[in-house]
């Protein structure tokens, strides 16, 4: 099972379809509760140990409550359960892995979270046209994050990105100023300008010096927009 979670959500609840081991037809398993003998859970983050979820009662119309677990009809969905993910299990990373497994006759179930993006990004759309040439990625919100062909210490020119106001509106006519932190140093102006292309698309160049880093977060601010940060992964 695979699912895609804003990086840093909270409270979040999925539905989870645990299947019958002894089924020879792929039924789903009926009648699991939080404290079913043997049954475990466990998440893990990228390069990081496994840690237990401590499942708890749940209702399925109920608030959310960290682990809380409960079959949501043996009649009518058999073998599906509501889920409440821990907000540690989300607050960071690229990924996060669950595994749920022990119970009689239960198969086991993983689950992979792909991890996208900041909550706190007001804007929470897609933003259709503000990927780069060179450049691989996904859009969420007021940040662009990246998994890059973007090469370390070389100049990529005409780096396209988008500027909106508090409404989320593409601005034109600003005078955007761009910065750039390198590997988590401290900011620094970026060495050349922005220019405007159109419909509150700008573009900058981007130097050799800007790029020489493993991981470059850009900055580019101006009066009546939000600011725009967008990440990128070099390759060597």
């Amino acid at each position: 099972m695979k699912l895609n979670i804003s990086s840093g959500a909270t409270s979040q609840t999925i539905n989870v379809f645990i299947r019958d081991s002894s089924s020879t037809t792929g039924a789903g398993l009926t009648g699991l509760v939080y404290n079913s003998a043997s049954l475990t859970a466990y998440y893990a983050l990228p390069a990081a140990a496994a840690v237990s979820i401590s499942l708890v009662t749940q209702t399925v119309t109920g608030a959310y409550s960290s682990g809380g677990f409960v079959e949501i009809s043996s009649a009518n969905m058999p073998g599906w359960y509501r889920f409440d993910i821990p907000n540690a299990a989300l607050a960071s990373g690229t990924f996060c892995d669950i595994h749920f497994k022990g119970a009689t006759n239960m198969a086991p179930l993983p689950i992979e979270i792909q991890l996208t993006g900041s909550t706190s990004d007001p804007w929470s759309t897609a933003l259709p046209g503000a990927y780069t040439s060179g450049q691989a990625g996904y859009i969420l919100g007021n940040r662009i994050s990246t998994q890059s062909n973007t090469v370390k210490n070389a100049g990529l020119a005409n780096f396209e990105f988008v500027m909106v106001d508090t409404a989320g509106v593409p601005r034109t006519g600003l005078t955007v100023a761009a910065q750039r932190s390198i590997d988590g140093a401290a900011f620094g102006s970026c060495s050349n300008s922005v220019s405007e292309v159109s419909s509150g698309v700008y573009k900058i160049t981007l130097s050799a010096g800007d790029t020489n880093g493993n991981v470059i977060t850009l900055r580019f601010t101006a009066t009546g927009a939000q600011d725009r940060l967008i990440t990128i992964v070099t390759t060597p």
